[in-house]
């Protein structure tokens, strides 16, 4: 006769708990600190991948809201276990990623545009008559984080390994 054994038991973690609570106080640090850097370093190589020109097009906002350089507004941004490197020059996503853009347009003839597709008549049509210039694909971030990929993934190993072996795990 086939039948079913049930355990039933109770384990008390809250010591344990407490314990790693006081570890993790303090532990996200150098991993923290490994993340801020390496984005700050990415941030500072990708304005050298950044093409210099004599910044924005006369007829676009950037031109009048962001003076100087595209690459003049990379930033980076950390938190506990994640950063990000961004931008907040209007182009700078145009630049990472290519596109068109259409500096005499306005904004609300400018989003019209971006909402439809490359190819979709509809945007044949509004962009007839307006400036349209093509940006390449760049990448300045992109092959800044590939510049520096392994040197951050060795930072990040070595901090990790400098906390396995201070607490133990």
């Amino acid at each position: 006769m086939a039948g079913t054994l049930r355990l039933r038991t109770t384990v008390d973690v809250r010591a344990t708990q407490q314990d790693l609570q006081a570890i993790a106080d303090g532990l996200d640090r150098p991993i923290t600190d490994v993340l801020a850097k390496g984005a700050e370093d990415i941030a500072d190589l990708s304005r050298g991948f950044m093409r210099k020109r004599d910044g924005s097009w006369p007829t676009s906002s950037a031109f009048r809201d962001f003076p100087g350089q595209i690459a003049d507004y990379y930033d980076s941004k950390s938190n506990k276990m994640s950063a990000n490197i961004g931008s907040r020059h209007p182009a700078a996503p145009v630049w990472e990623w290519g596109g068109d853009i259409h500096p005499a347009s306005g904004s609300a003839k400018h989003a019209a545009i971006r909402g439809f597709r490359h190819g979709d008549p509809r945007r044949a049509q509004i962009e007839a008559g307006h400036q349209v210039i093509h940006i390449p694909r760049l990448q300045p971030v992109g092959h800044a984080g590939d510049a520096l990929e392994d040197d951050l993934a060795q930072k990040l190993e070595d901090a990790v390994g400098r906390l396995i072996q201070e607490y133990g795990f």
